[in-house]
């Protein structure tokens, strides 16, 4: 702040102390220590520096050795204020506008007048303002640019809190420019911080972060810790929205707090570093911790006097605290703690009006503004929708009375009160719907059925399941797409994963499919009716950097030649000079984010797919759908069968340390993972034939001819090579010997394909093919292609490899890889020339796609690439799926590439498939006729059609 009576800071003889100020503060200091005699002057460069004790050591000094001076108070003032001493700050300020006043010395009256305004602002209140009117009084009669600055800032940090964000913007941009035109770069910063704030509130983060990054180097430059603080505040308030924990934001924003929130020395600067760090550690689920700096948070703020603003953001905080602790993130897997999740809401709301009153005294009407979103979005919690009329006392009252009857219920229900608990609920779920409170309503009739269930009351237990479905289904109806309805997905998953537990082991079979087709996914189905997909920017850009990685890696290791992918162009700088093992490690972590994305990316962009029940009853085939769900003691797998006459049947078993020791050794990575899957036989596989219902059993042992047969695996079940399963018992045979079994994520899924397929447009009658040069593969299926009607083309560059393969369809039936595969998850599995991709799930997510109806992925886990999908394994077969391929032959896991029963069968399927479009049909006979019981089964056992049935 500028000093009345004294030249701006960065004025002078350049060599002096005052103007080295602007700069370079540790020199100023230096040159003011050695002078003596500028005491106002080395107080608010010490200032200025962080260096608040040595700061006041001085002032205490020159009091000491002379009379009292008004510039002392003025200094004594602003000195107070960066040690969030805003009581005496405001006296000192006071007592500093007095002595001007009598003097008549305007500049001074509005030096003081800004300062007293500046305090006025941290505890601020809509009736508190009169100090800055005055000052702009004051203003008309001063002509000091450098005092008229900081008057432009003050009023700029006031128009943020009023959300003029275009007047803070122009405000603080002037003041930059006077600040910077005399020099003083430490006020410019001050400005910038305020220009920042206002282009992020107005919608440009990216602007915002930026400029802050800037003025926290300038900050370095000129050696101001006090400025540096304040640019990481608002630096870290940006980066902690929406970051996901543990991505490159996340981390880059935790790591910049964490290392200053320990050299905030005044209360207010580590307060408003502690509160996004508070946020970013409640966003990685560190409940405890961000408890912890919230509280420190408050406990600041009101040692320094209070303020109604932080008051509005500790409760906001709390808010979301209380309701991600109660489960409102999905962390909750169980519907017997959906009554927490209630109460949490409860909470919420409670903290969040406590956070609109204080938003409201302090005239914050953005704040205000925020938190009737926020309790729009517990609205739709608990309704299913935002209710459209404010709630009544009447409504008020039975949402009080609900939630005080599921919590009877729940008290009942722990004493074995079974009879009294189911009727706590049906009260509770009349007056959840009374008050339109959905989400409880779907607490109360889960929790009655696992009441009734206790008891023995197996026909109520299973009306409870079916109301729960249906208030479940009402909410999910209320999101049409987007991270709202992933939400809603996540609570609705973990009702129905329970409820299909206990349907199954009442043995309602029916209902049990019901409830596993609908925690299978919407979102394949969703794409299928997409004709384009367009990727997201930073996920193009995430994929592009991996393509730079791949390229610096490839140039790390000697003797390599690097090709540049597609996407990616040159190396830069960035990556060039790292080591082999650094690259590595880099590249491994974008993976990771890839997967990540992935996910969001499927999830967000597709709409619903209403489970179509009539459609489902038509299904031509045998189902069986397999889903692992946990429950009170661990993990079951809930096994249904549906014939094509309408028979069901259902299993639900334990898993047992077989199956366990079965899912590791199809899903560890690595060599070790490699050597242990190339020894399964389908002796190993007992602990998957276990799973099956009985009566599934024995129709396959009854039918005359193989049965056609779509299996629904979930998560790591797709790694199992369902045609070496046994069933029965000993002797009894494999499935293979009795179904022609395709693999869908869905029972939706392979529905809508057919629809797609019988409405799609016309392809070609070609054949192409790719076989990457050095991979050692012997590839049958491309000579066999010889067979097939049209021309057959065989391409001989890998640059031509996407076009042909997603784009060709109109020129190509089939489309054949004969190449190794990585096993990253999600857009990032590829099949491989050399190291580098050439084709990847990402490719058949982008832009227009028109691919062969056919194609052949018979390369090392084409059909499972990995990753802790709960669903289906996101990746390159199930991407070209959904855009437009019919039947994708792949592997579970490795396969044998050389000469034997696994190329045999390649040069079989393919020689067939030129006459025969029923792939699932075609590969089934030739397993059959070829199985060898006792080989290895990466050597015959392996592939499998995934995709639509034929018919």
């Amino acid at each position: 702040m500028r000093y009345p009576g004294l030249e701006p800071v960065g004025s002078g003889p350049a060599a002096s102390g005052w103007a080295l100020a602007g700069t370079d503060l540790a020199e100023a200091e230096r040159v003011l220590r050695r002078q003596g005699t500028e005491t106002i002057k080395l107080i608010e460069v010490l200032r200025r520096r962080g260096c608040l004790p040595q700061a006041a050591q001085v002032l205490q000094a020159a009091r000491r050795a002379g009379p009292e001076h008004v510039l002392l108070t003025f200094a004594e003032a602003n000195l107070r204020w960066n040690e969030s001493d805003l009581q005496r700050a405001k006296a000192c300020y006071s007592a500093a506008f007095h002595a001007w006043d009598q003097a008549g010395n305007q500049d001074g009256r509005l030096a003081a007048q800004l300062g007293y305004a500046r305090c006025e602002r941290i505890t601020v209140g809509r009736t508190e303002r009169s100090t800055l009117d005055a000052a702009q009084r004051t203003a008309a009669e001063v002509h000091d640019e450098d005092l008229l600055a900081d008057l432009q800032r003050e009023r700029a940090a006031w128009a943020l809190i009023d959300g003029e964000h275009d007047a803070a913007r122009r405000l603080a941009g002037g003041a930059s420019e006077t600040h910077r035109r005399t020099g003083d770069l430490y006020l410019a910063g001050q400005a910038d911080v305020l220009v920042a704030r206002a282009w992020n509130a107005g919608g440009d983060e990216n602007r915002a972060i930026a400029l802050l990054q800037e003025v926290r180097e300038r900050s370095v430059e000129i050696g101001s810790v006090d400025l540096r603080l304040l640019s990481v505040v608002f630096l870290g308030q940006i980066l902690q929205r929406g970051a996901a924990p543990d991505s490159d934001r996340w981390q880059a924003a935790e790591a910049m707090l964490a290392e200053e929130v320990d050299g905030a020395h005044d209360p207010i600067t580590r307060a408003e570093i502690l509160l996004p760090l508070a946020h970013l550690h409640l966003a990685a689920g560190a409940f405890d911790q961000a408890a912890d700096e919230l509280d420190e948070y408050m406990e600041l703020y009101t040692a320094a006097g209070g303020n109604r603003v932080s008051t509005g953001n500790y409760y906001k905080a709390r808010a979301r605290l209380a309701l991600a602790r109660g489960g409102g993130g999905g962390v909750i897997r169980s519907v017997r703690h959906t009554p927490r999740l209630i109460a949490a809401v409860s909470a919420a709301r409670r903290d969040l009006r406590r956070a609109a009153r204080s938003y409201r005294d302090a005239g914050l009407e953005p704040g205000r503004r925020s938190i009737e979103w926020h309790i729009g979005v517990l609205d739709l919690m608990a309704a299913g929708r935002p209710l459209k009329r404010r709630a009544s006392a009447d409504v008020a009252n039975q949402f009080d009375m609900a939630l005080e009857k599921l919590v009877q219920g729940e008290r009942f229900r722990t004493t074995g009160r079974w009879k009294a608990a189911r009727a706590a609920y049906v009260e509770a779920e009349s007056r959840a719907i009374a008050c339109e409170a959905t989400a409880m309503a779907v607490a109360a009739t889960a929790c009655r059925a696992e009441a009734a269930y206790a008891a023995g009351a197996a026909d109520e237990a299973l009306d409870a399941i079916r109301s729960m479905l249906r208030h479940s289904e009402a909410i999910r109806g209320a999101v049409s797409q987007g991270s709202a309805r992933g939400n809603v997905g996540l609570v609705a998953r973990s009702n129905y994963e329970r409820a299909a537990v206990l349907a199954a082991r009442l043995g309602d079979a029916d209902l049990a499919l019901e409830l596993v087709e609908r925690l299978r996914t919407e979102r394949l189905a969703g794409l299928l009716r997409s004709d384009s997909q367009a990727l997201p920017d930073d996920v193009r850009e995430l994929l592009a950097e991996i393509d730079r990685a791949s390229s610096a890696l490839l140039g790390a290791m000697p003797g390599a030649t690097v090709v540049r992918s597609v996407r990616s162009a040159e190396v830069e700088g960035a990556w060039t000079g790292l080591s082999a093992d650094a690259l590595t490690e880099r590249l491994e972590s974008l993976y990771a984010e890839l997967g990540r994305r992935t996910s969001d990316l499927f999830a967000s962009a597709v709409g619903a797919v209403p489970v179509d029940w009539e459609a489902i009853a038509a299904v031509t085939q045998d189902v069986l759908a397999l889903v692992t769900v946990p429950d009170d003691t661990g993990d079951v797998v809930i096994a249904v069968w549906r014939s094509s006459e309408g028979k069901t049947a259902v299993a639900v078993t334990e898993v047992d340390e077989d199956l366990l020791l079965l899912r590791d050794t199809l899903v560890r990575p690595g060599s070790q993972g490699l050597v242990d899957r190339v020894g399964l036989t389908a002796s190993d596989l007992h602990a998957v034939g276990r799973l099956l219902p009985p009566e599934f059993a024995a129709a396959l042992g009854n039918a005359s001819s193989p049965v056609r047969l779509v299996i629904v695996p979930t998560s790591w079940m797709w790694a199992v090579p369902f045609a070496g399963v046994p069933i029965g018992g000993e002797g009894a045979g494999l499935l293979i010997d009795r179904a022609d079994i395709v693999l869908a994520p869905s029972i939706r899924f392979f529905i809508e394909l057919a629809r797609r397929r019988a409405a799609g447009a016309e392809h070609g009658t070609g054949a192409v093919s790719w076989q990457a040069p050095g991979s050692g593969i012997v590839a049958p299926e491309v000579d066999a292609l010889r067979h097939h009607g049209g021309e057959t083309v065989e391409l001989s560059s890998a640059a031509e490899v996407r076009e042909a393969f997603v784009r060709g369809g109109h020129r190509y039936r089939t489309a054949v890889l004969a190449a190794h595969g990585n096993r990253k998850p999600g857009m990032a599995q590829a099949v491989l020339d050399g190291d580098r991709p050439v084709l990847s799930a990402s490719d058949y997510l982008d832009g227009e796609r028109m691919p062969p109806r056919f194609l052949s992925l018979a390369s090392c886990h084409s059909g499972y690439p990995g990753g802790d999908d709960p669903h289906e394994p996101l990746g390159l077969a199930l991407a070209a799926l959904t855009a437009g391929v019919q039947q994708v032959v792949s592997s579970s896991f490795e396969m044998d590439a050389y000469e034997g029963p696994a190329t045999d069968c390649l040069r079989r399927l393919y020689t067939e498939l030129a006459h025969n479009s029923d792939a699932p049909a075609v590969l089934s006979r030739i397993l059959r006729e070829g199985r060898h019981n006792e080989e290895p089964l990466y050597r015959w056992a392996v592939l499998s059609v995934i995709g639509a049935p034929a018919g």
